[in-house]
């Protein structure tokens, strides 16, 4: 999950230098089995580039048609799959689906410093604990003050500047219940007759991994733990051995003596 978000957020970078629209869709329930649980992201530029995935291949298609509806409503949209449905002959079909999910489809806005892309960027940046929070519609598909709209840490609380549903929730007070109990939540709640949704999604920083020694069979290892998730740092005190082209380029690379490594004082300072 952390490398998919991390995934996303980089995509995203490269997407806005490019000046390219994008809408990020997002799991966001599920009822009986799917390939992807809550939580699971997908980010759709408006040139049909997926970073992420929302199931095992079976909704990717019909969600990318979808989020160019969004990105050029710029209006959010939550769709419905039901795979259950042995009449539904496009999705599900073979592919080990079967159950209703429902995915947040939002547009993403460049300008607005909360935007969801942001918000994931503060989950994950400080490599602790965090809480994001999205809010649904439960009724029509298409509503304007659906997305991710907060995310909070032990110390951080920030929120989408465009949110316009009022609510009696302490989204804080919650959001810290979910990150001591390190599960995800669903808060149900009405407003104005309208059936809405929060999730909360507890987010696991990723762990950081430094292995000693750059030589050629640190290579796959390397490969391997990123993409089981782990921060990868990879230290050596030869320079010969050091080559940054050699690893991904999410992978640090650093020169450095063993009685450093030893000692932790390189550990506390690598980048977080």
């Amino acid at each position: 999950m952390m490398q998919e978000l991390k995934a996303i957020v980089r995509s995203f970078d490269m997407a806005k230098a490019q000046g390219k629209k994008c809408a990020l869709a997002t799991v966001v329930d599920v009822f009986g089995s799917s390939y992807r649980r809550p939580g699971a992201r997908m980010l759709i530029t408006d040139d049909g580039q997926l970073t992420g995935a929302i199931s095992g291949g079976c909704l990717e298609g019909d969600a990318l048609k979808k989020a160019l509806h969004v990105i050029r409503q710029q209006t959010p949209s939550v769709q419905t799959y039901d795979t259950m449905d042995d009449d539904d002959a496009i999705i599900g079909i073979g592919l080990g689906c079967n159950g209703i999910i429902k995915i947040l489809i939002e547009p993403i806005d460049v300008n607005d410093i909360h935007n969801p892309i942001e918000l994931i960027r503060m989950a994950i940046s400080q490599r602790v604990p965090a809480c994001l929070v999205t809010l649904f519609y439960l009724g029509f598909e298409h509503d304007a003050v659906a997305g991710t709209k907060f995310v909070l840490n032990r110390d951080q609380f920030e929120s989408n500047a465009y949110l316009d549903v009022a609510f009696d929730h302490d989204i804080n007070s919650i959001g810290k219940e979910v990150m001591l109990e390190k599960a995800n939540r669903w808060l149900h709640f009405t407003n104005n007759g309208k059936e809405y949704c929060f999730y909360f999604q507890y987010i696991i920083p990723s762990i950081k991994l430094v292995i000693a020694g750059a030589g050629q069979d640190v290579i796959p290892l390397a490969e391997i733990a990123e993409t089981l998730g782990y921060e990868v740092f990879v230290v050596d005190g030869r320079a010969n051995y050091i080559n940054k082209q050699t690893f991904q380029p999410s992978c640090g690379v650093f020169l450095a003596k063993p009685e450093e490594v030893l000692g932790k004082s390189l550990l506390m300072s690598l980048p977080m």
